[in-house]
């Protein structure tokens, strides 16, 4: 089993030499699938990272929920430890922040409700059979988890299916997904 280290970097690299249009494609397809998912469409809010590079593009993802009527929530890491989720309703409003992703204003926090139908879209470099995810290595999501429990949230991670690995190796503190979409299954844990 390969360390956490090697994996995101093999990962990483393999991501970043994907063509331009391999990355669209593949994207694309993923975020068909995605759409088509009856827990993203009961959703009143939507919770999800704004892709940056070559991550699977979720710039389409945003303006689609928006134009639908969901209230859309991105992330905006607040110190080195910490991230919350900010409601915005369009991209325009974005600006770039940590490491250059695009993040919103601290306005309007997104408070995850028990009562109401949500769904969070979790990027990652690695994922496993059993929902078990590798992120960039700073914890934002799993604190994030631990900080806001709960047990109705959706967690669904779509990634390139070259990034689903049988096992990795876990800590006490990672939060598995619900579900994993790729360019060519869905990997259901529900």
């Amino acid at each position: 089993m390969m360390d956490k280290y090697t994996l995101r970097e093999k990962n990483r690299t393999q991501r970043n030499q994907m063509s331009e249009e391999e990355s669209k494609v593949k994207s694309s397809t993923i975020l068909d699938q995605l759409l088509r998912l009856p827990d993203f469409m009961m959703a009143d809010d939507l919770f999800t990272f704004v892709s940056f590079g070559k991550e699977v593009d979720t710039h389409g993802l945003i303006t689609g929920a928006l134009l639908s009527g969901k209230r859309v929530y991105v992330p905006k890491v607040l110190d080195k430890k910490f991230m919350e989720f900010y409601q915005i309703e369009t991209l325009e409003e974005l600006l770039p922040g940590t490491l250059g992703i695009l993040e919103p204003e601290p306005k309007n926090m997104g408070q995850m409700k028990e009562d109401r139908n949500q769904i969070m879209i979790v990027p990652g470099l690695a994922f496993d059979l059993m929902g078990n995810r590798i992120g960039y290595g700073g914890g934002y999501y799993d604190r994030y988890f631990i900080e806001h429990p709960n047990p109705n949230l959706k967690k669904v991670a779509i990634a390139y299916d070259f990034q689903i690995e049988k096992v990795l190796q876990t800590e006490q503190f990672d939060v598995p997904m619900h579900r994993i979409v790729t360019e060519k299954r869905q990997i259901v844990f529900d």
